[in-house]
This record gives C-alpha cells, structure tokens and sequence, in this order.
C-alpha cells in the first residue's frame, strides 16, 4: 500500500430489504476506489448482532449478504478445504496467494477506534435501517470520524417520510409541494374485520381526494414495501403480509405489479398512505421511444451534490417501469431497468431540465442535505411544479446506478472513480474552496 494514500473503510451489508444493493453498491464502490491515487480502500462487512468483519479480497467476491456472511461464520473450515497446489499455481504466475485470508470480526466500537487509530474515512455504503437514518452517522460523529453523506439530524429527518414532507411544505415554495399523506401504524390494522378496512379504506380515500393510494413505510429504503392499493380489500391484503412478517409479496398479489415486493424490516411499525399519481406512459418498443401522455406528470431521480452550503443539481433521469412503482431491481441493478439521462426533449425541453435542477437545489438546501444525495420526484410539463417523493442521503452506489450516469452526461463529464472522489474530499476539506463545479 502506498502510505501517502488515505484509508477509506468502505462499510456495506446490513440487516435490512436493501441489504443486497448495500452488498452491490459497498463493493462497486470499494473495486473503483482500488483505481485511485488518492485513497486505499478497505472493505468492511455489516453483519448479524452488530458484528463488522474486515474482508480479504476472494471474500467480497460472493453475490449475497447471506453468502458472505455463511463464508465468515465458516472461515476456519474453508480454507482447510482450499487445494495444495494453490500456493504452487500462485508462485508460478508471480501473484500473491491471498485465498488462506481469513476475515477478522469486531463490535461496532472496535471499527470506530480502528479508523480513528488509521485516520480513515468512514464510506457508508449502507441504504435504509441502521446505515441511513441517523444512528451509525451519530455514532461517526461522537468517534470524530469524517463520512460520506449528511448528517445525524439530516439523515434521520431524510429516512422519515413524513418528515421530510413537513420540511418541504414548511418551505412554501409555490413550485415545490409533498402529497398529504395518511399515517397508519400496523399494529392497530391486525386482526381487524373486512368491514372494518372497506370503512378506513372509504375514510382515507375521502381525506386523500383519491380512490387509487400508494402505501409505504414511514422509514424505511426507497422501494421496500411500496404498493399501489385501489380498494379495502388491497389494504387488508397488505396488512395481511405484514402480520405474516413475509419476505416477499408474490408478483401478480395487486394491480400493476409485475414483479415481486420485497418487503420492510420488522421493526416498521408505521405506514403512509399518499395518492397515487398517474404519470405519463413511456416506453420502449424495439427501440422506439412511445411517449403517451396521461396527466403531463413524470416522475424523475435527481442526483445533487453539496459542499460548503452551495448545490449543484446533475441531470435528472427517467426510469421507465414495467410496473406500477420502480423495483429495487429496476433502480439498481443492470439489465433491469432502462434510464434516459438527461430525459429527451420530446418529454421534457431544456427549459424544464434547467428549472428542475434548480427546483432539486432549493429543495436540499430546504432539506439540509450535505455532500451528496439522490431525489425522487414528479415534475408536471405544464405547470412546471415539482412534487418531492423522498430524499435519499445515501443513494445506490451499483455499478448501474443512474447516479453515475448523471456524472457522465454533465457537460464535462464526471466518471464514476471521479464522482467517489469528490464525494470523499468534499467532506475532508469542507473548508477549502468549492470543488464540486467543473464548468
């Protein structure tokens, strides 16, 4: 390792539904800063009871949190299995035979006093639960260690939807809005009659002005749990999986879902409901953009940068969904999901994209958002407001994230590598000059 390249402790995995992107993202994001002439990544494992396991390069190598974590518990057992000849076939090729690497374990204070003691930056790669909503960002702070992302009180206000829908209707930009929302906690919901859920049902939708209602967990990631509920019986079905602590709800359960939910934590116990919002239909057929509009609503990501209290708002991107809501899959992983950075000017002109950006940076600031984040919105072409979904304070670092391909479609154009070392020294010298403009 060249010593005068800073540590970087890239901590992914989790116990959450978004665990396997966290498992994506924390490796993408480990394999790119190995390219870096500036930092030295070392990457660390989030697993069951709070334990953080440093890993050795073959162990990152697995496909799922699960995998690795079954690698870890049997690391002993492993390597008493690995062939002879690995040594010779090693020596022979020049390399270094690292495959008798074993990973070590640590309590969560232990990682804090080992990158306080290596001077490390701290790059969560985490989404959703213990990474995102504050808990691990205070623990950081009380350590003195310098992260990626916002901050504690930012990052818990962020995960919480309410929340942040209170912040931006405190805002009172006459562009900028937050659906109203229904707040339902699953407890008060199990074990009730049919009758009872065609009243709420009858209820909400009267209070909400919508008799079509997207449900979500109040804190929790982006996708995890997100359903569209068109009657009494959708919610009753709903609260049935969740009284049933399932995994995952079956694709064809409601209307419009193409795919299966995986759904929240068990430690969620409160849920919104929103109305639903019926965007414009855009797909591709062989090829061929087909735009039909519905409404005059898209719904959009947008990534932002942040340093020194200035934003800077990337170009938003189009995730075409075969279903009523976005996957976890479609949002991050390749091969799932088709982005158009920025949107063409068939759907939205540059008058648009510019006022959106401009929207996204009034929003963050509103918002507190520091070094970097990822919004969801819904723009409508006419009257050019912006309805904000959700704020995300550690977005999706996969390797198909539209986060990166919005780096690449700036007018000079910032690669991934790029992107992750801004976002590392803009929080280590947030008292330098500003360093996320380039043009």
């Amino acid at each position: 390792m060249d010593a005068r390249k800073k540590k970087v402790h890239v901590l992914f995995g989790g116990k959450n539904a978004e665990r396997q992107v966290s498992l994506m993202s924390g490796t993408n994001v480990w394999l790119k800063l190995l390219r870096s002439s500036k930092y030295h990544p070392i990457p660390f494992f989030y697993g069951k009871n709070d334990l953080i396991w440093q890993l050795p390069y073959a162990y990152t190598l697995d496909h799922t949190v699960e995998e690795i974590l079954h690698r870890c518990l049997t690391r002993e057992a492993s390597n008493k299995n690995l062939p002879n000849y690995f040594n010779s076939i090693c020596e022979q090729l020049g390399i270094p035979c690292n495959f008798q690497e074993t990973p070590s374990s640590m309590c969560l204070q232990d990682f804090y006093q080992l990158s306080a003691s290596n001077q490390a930056f701290v790059f969560i790669a985490m989404h959703g639960g213990e990474g995102e909503n504050g808990i691990l960002q205070k623990e950081l702070e009380k350590n003195q260690l310098h992260y990626n992302g916002s901050c504690a009180k930012t990052s818990s206000i962020c995960m919480d939807k309410f929340l942040t829908g209170q912040v931006i209707e405190q805002l009172k930009h006459p562009n900028i809005f937050s659906l109203p929302k229904e707040c339902v906690e699953a407890a008060n919901l199990f074990g009730q009659s049919t009758k009872y859920f065609l009243e709420k049902w009858n209820k909400i939708c009267i209070s909400l002005r919508s008799n079509r209602l997207i449900i979500k967990p109040r804190q929790d990631g982006c996708s995890a749990g997100i359903v569209l509920l068109e009657s009494g019986a959708d919610l009753e079905k709903y609260f049935a999986f969740i009284q049933n602590n399932v995994l995952l709800i079956p694709k064809g359960s409601f209307s419009q879902q193409k795919d299966v939910i995986e759904m929240p934590s068990s430690t969620c116990v409160e849920y919104l409901l929103e109305p639903y919002i019926e965007t414009d239909r855009i797909i591709l057929d062989q090829g061929e953009l087909i735009y039909e509009i519905k409404e005059g609503w898209v719904e959009l990501t947008v990534g932002v940068l942040e340093h020194n209290q200035i934003y800077r708002s990337l170009n938003p991107s189009i995730t075409l969904a075969e279903g009523a809501v976005l996957s976890l899959e479609e949002k991050f992983q390749g091969g799932t999901g088709v982005n158009l950075t920025p949107p063409p000017e068939k759907i939205l002109a540059s008058e648009d994209v510019s006022q959106i950006k401009f929207l996204i940076e009034k929003t963050a600031d509103a918002l507190q958002i520091q070094n970097y984040a990822r919004l969801d919105i819904f723009y409508h072409r006419e009257t050019k407001k912006m309805v904000v979904i959700e704020a995300n304070t550690l977005p999706g670092l996969t390797p198909s994230t539209v986060f990166y391909q919005q780096g690449l479609a700036e007018k000079k154009p910032l690669n991934p590598l790029s992107l992750l070392e801004i976002i590392i020294s803009s929080k280590l010298e947030s008292n330098k000059e500003n360093i996320i403009f380039n043009d």
